[in-house]
């Protein structure tokens, strides 16, 4: 292809560029404009100057947006980030944005009481009333008016925008996310509360004098000896008897102005309480700013950060340059006889040159676990250390961006910009409505986790699994890091109901001297007793009966007749394909089953999800989660035989634990994205989600499948999808007792809801045990349809008419065939073609009239011997040949089954 020139096309590999006017060849064209302006045509050279930057100082409500960056188009058009909306609004006031930078980048929710964008565009004439009427439908307000900088600045101010000196965030708190239990009793309670007020701030040169001058004007009797005020503290308190006046003294002072200051006024037991917490206050933020651990002003931040960085990591490595708390005179109340204690909010401060993701989460986190006592002071030095202790984060919705310091240290950048003072601190008000109204149920969510010991997240988790283990050296090594003894796991298990049901008899004995909770039931109302007796373990049972706390329960359980595993009903169901399984697409499999559940059983569903508790949102979402673990099978044994109904190779059974899905509201839906697999303590992997649809939704609220791209495979372990727009392939509408079954790596999206409450159980299908599962990585869509076609009531599909023909033997069978081949004819001793031929026929035979292979050998006929399998597992029925199973005797030194490991 010929290369581009100024008018003049030069065929070539290298691209030159030629002046129209004299014809002299030039390199670039940047040469090309700088000859074109020296020689030939000065005018030409303004022709490259075809963009100009506009700064714009906003401030934003995030809560509804994405993040602060600007995000590819399908998550724009899912979401938008705050930039988005900025160029979205620059577009409908007619400017033509080319590219973007911002002074700091804020996370998912967080707020901003100002920010620097500084916007590319095209040379135009801006209409800042056109641009204010298009901002008017967003979260954002400009702070000031546009600033068009110069190409090339001369002040510093903005010259690095995307490197600000210092930004400080605001976490907005609670107060009763900061009291301790005893202080809520006492606060709360029936003691009577001090009389007198509190009132600030007051000059430094304020005497007691002009304290008793300023009350009596006010119409305030008291005496000098009631004024409690010491020089340079900066606030007064009044002892006062009357609560009638001492009301009508904190109206008169509230707002007042003296000397310059507006006072603001509080009740003295009120003041006093506050005074405390923020002693805890400022005692956490010393240990978040300094200690034994910091090292030249930096300190290891690893612990505060996720995904969490090695330990000294240089992204780790950070310095927090200030940290404050707001003082009680700039803080609002709620007002006379409000309940300060659920109504009255603080907010504390740290400031940086940059922070890590979720750092300024993470550290509020660790603070009100400090200032609340849920962890002692020296957890927070704890979190500076090489062990693995991950802070709690507290909810995006309380944060926000307050300041930004930009260009060098007297450089005043808000002068320059033109900020209008009045309208930041409008918008600060804005924020801190919008966190009182937002961030209350968030907090409600996060102290819940906290109360669980999310502050010990990962000793949790280990003792958790030591315990399901049967490991008393690894619980013992948990509880000594600081994991609390019963605490629970999101399906409400302690410690001691996991190793009930494992029957670890051990562990039961360490927890019972570890003063465990042994009455601690699970979300669903089972004692450990209970799953003790559910699961056979008789042994921790016996265990069990010798606490006290449980003995009669124990007793009882052991006493009576083993409870029966619940009979499964046989049902007639309907299985229709959604995406079959012979086609190249990694959702191949994809099934819908209908009518696979008795009304039973779907009443004590319905009747289930009502009464477990919902989970704590960790994050932002649409649905409401509940979690359950079926240890008494009566759920598992209907899914497990509606799951075999479908005869997929690569599904067999369903795990115990799954989450109910609710969607409370209309329009909650799920972006496109892929599933995450489960692990067995064997390390076998799931292959199958499921969803057990409980409501009906005539509109709405359909699981849609996509086709897959180029890219998803490398997303799919954090359960992502690459971008780019998608096809639909197939979709299913929720259905009271509808059962779809699609591989993990389909990649499928939940539409908007219109009909609530949508509630779902869903959960994960493990493979047989002697199918391999491996992740699907197919990329295309071979034999679809171009149009969607019902292949049942409320299900689509492209694939309605696709008939490839599928052998009549599943794949590991055939496996199997193919090994007792080669070890027919190349074992140690191989038999000739002919005759390997004879007896592979027999084989089949055999096996057409039902006689299965042996699982050592994979042959229906013993080579030596020519018997079949006879020799049956008395647990998982499996037969084999007896010389092959003395053989694995043998050489194994086991006396188990080879499949189950049960004892022969």
């Amino acid at each position: 292809m010929p290369a581009e020139t100024n008018g003049v096309a030069v065929p070539g590999n290298h691209k030159i560029h030629k002046c129209e006017h004299c014809g002299e060849e030039c390199p670039s064209r940047n040469a090309l404009f700088k000859h074109l302006a020296a020689k030939c045509d000065p005018l030409a050279a303004k022709v490259k100057e075809g963009k100009e930057r506009i700064l714009f100082c906003v401030g934003y409500l995030g809560s509804r947006y994405r993040c602060s960056a600007l995000q590819n188009d399908r998550d724009e058009a899912l979401q938008r980030s705050v930039e988005g909306a900025l160029l979205e609004a620059l577009r409908t006031a007619q400017l033509e944005p080319l590219g973007v930078v911002r002074g700091a980048r804020t996370e998912r929710g967080f707020h901003a009481a100002e920010n620097v964008i500084i916007v590319t565009v095209k040379p135009c004439v801006l209409n800042e009333e056109d641009l204010r009427d298009a901002l008017a439908a967003t979260e954002l307000r400009l702070l000031s008016s546009p600033k068009v900088l110069a190409e090339k600045p001369q002040s510093s101010i903005f010259e690095k925008i995307y490197a600000p000196r210092r930004k400080t965030f605001a976490v907005h708190i609670p107060y009763f996310a900061l009291i301790t239990r005893s202080e809520r009793e006492v606060w709360c309670g029936d003691v009577p509360p001090l009389g007198g007020l509190w009132f600030g701030p007051v000059h430094d040169a304020c005497s007691v004098e002009e304290v008793l001058e300023l009350l009596q004007s006010l119409k305030v009797n008291v005496s000098a000896k009631d004024v409690d005020f010491e020089k340079g503290r900066g606030h007064v308190q009044v002892r006062m008897s009357d609560e009638k006046a001492t009301e009508q003294a904190l109206q008169r002072l509230q707002g007042l102005e003296w000397y310059g200051n507006v006072l603001s006024a509080a009740p003295l037991s009120e003041a006093l309480a506050k005074f405390e917490v923020h002693r805890r206050v400022r005692s956490a933020l010393k240990e978040l700013k300094g200690g034994p651990c910091a090292r030249k002003g930096l300190r290891s931040y690893h612990n505060f950060m996720s995904p969490s960085p090695a330990f000294r990591d240089t992204c780790a490595m950070r310095q927090l340059l200030h940290c404050s708390a707001m003082g009680l005179q700039t803080q609002r109340r709620t007002g006379p006889g409000g309940p300060w204690i659920h109504g009255d909010w603080t907010a504390i401060f740290f400031a940086a040159t940059d922070f890590g993701p979720q750092q300024v989460r993470r550290m509020a986190g660790a603070l009100v676990a400090t200032t609340r006592q849920s962890e002692p002071l020296g957890y927070i030095a704890q979190c500076f250390e090489a062990a693995a202790l991950l802070a709690p984060a507290v909810p995006s919705e309380c944060v926000a961006l307050d300041s930004l310091e930009l260009g060098a240290c007297d450089a005043n950048w808000r002068r320059a910009a033109q900020v209008d003072e009045a309208e930041a601190a409008a918008m600060r008000k804005a924020i801190e409505e919008r966190v009182r109204t937002e961030a209350l149920e968030p907090w409600k969510e996060f102290l819940q986790l906290l109360d669980c010991g999310s502050t010990r997240s990962l000793q949790r988790l280990e003792l958790f699994q030591a315990a399901e283990n049967g490991d008393v050296d690894a619980v013992q090594k948990a509880l000594r890091l600081g994991a609390p003894v019963n605490a629970a796991n999101e399906y409400g298990q302690s410690a001691v109901f996991l190793a009930a049901v494992a029957g670890a008899v051990e562990v039961l004995r360490f927890l019972a001297a570890s003063d465990a909770d042994f009455t601690r039931c699970d979300n669903a109302g089972i004692s450990p007793c209970q799953a003790a007796a559910f699961c056979g373990r008789r042994a921790a049972l016996e265990e069990m009966a010798e606490v006290a706390a449980v003995k009669l329960e124990a007793t009882r359980l052991l006493a009576a007749r083993p409870p029966a595993v619940p009979a499964v009903p046989v049902v007639s169901s309907v299985v229709s394909a959604v995406i079959p399984e012979g086609v190249q697409h990694p959702g191949a499999g994809t099934v819908v089953i209908d009518g696979a559940f008795e009304e039973e059983i779907l009443l004590r569903l319905g009747s289930l999800w009502q009464k477990l508790p919902l989970a704590p949102k960790e994050k932002a979402s649409p649905t409401e989660r509940a979690y359950f673990d079926d240890v008494e099978g009566w759920m598992t044994g209907a899914l497990n035989a509606a799951v075999r109904s479908a005869k997929l190779n690569d599904a067999d059974s369903t795990v115990s634990r799954v989450r109910f899905l609710i969607y409370p509201h209309p329009g909650g839906s799920l972006p496109a994205h892929v599933d995450l697999p489960r692990y067995d303590k064997n390390g076998l992997r799931s292959t199958y989600t499921f969803l057990l649809y409980l409501s009906d939704c005539i509109s709405g609220g359909e699981t849609t499948f996509l086709e897959s791209l180029e890219g998803d495979v490398l997303l799919a372990p954090s359960g992502g999808v690459a971008p780019g727009q998608r096809e639909t392939l197939g979709a299913v509408s929720p259905k009271r007792g509808r059962l779809l079954l699609m591989p993990h790596a389909c990649p499928h999206l939940a539409a908007p809801v219109v009909e609530v409450p949508k509630v779902l159980v869903r959960g994960e299908v493990m493979p047989p045990p002697s199918v391999e599962s491996a992740p699907r990585t197919f990329a295309t869509c071979d034999g679809a349809s171009t149009s969607l076609e019902e292949v049942a009531p409320g299900v689509t599909s492209r694939w309605k008419r696709y008939s490839k023909l599928r052998p009549g033997i599943p794949k590991p069978r055939v496996r199997n065939w193919i090994l007792q081949a080669r070890q027919v004819l190349s074992g140690q001793r191989p038999m000739a073609v002919g005759q390997a031929v004879l007896m592979w026929a027999q084989s089949f035979a055999l096996f057409f009239k039902g006689v299965e292979d042996c699982p050592i050998c994979y042959n229906v006929i013993q080579l030596t011997t020519q018997t079949i399998p006879r020799k049956a597992c008395p647990t998982c029925k499996h037969k084999f040949h007896n010389e092959c199973l003395y053989q694995w005797f043998r050489t194994s030194s086991k006396t188990t089954c080879p499949l189950c490991n049960q004892p022969f």
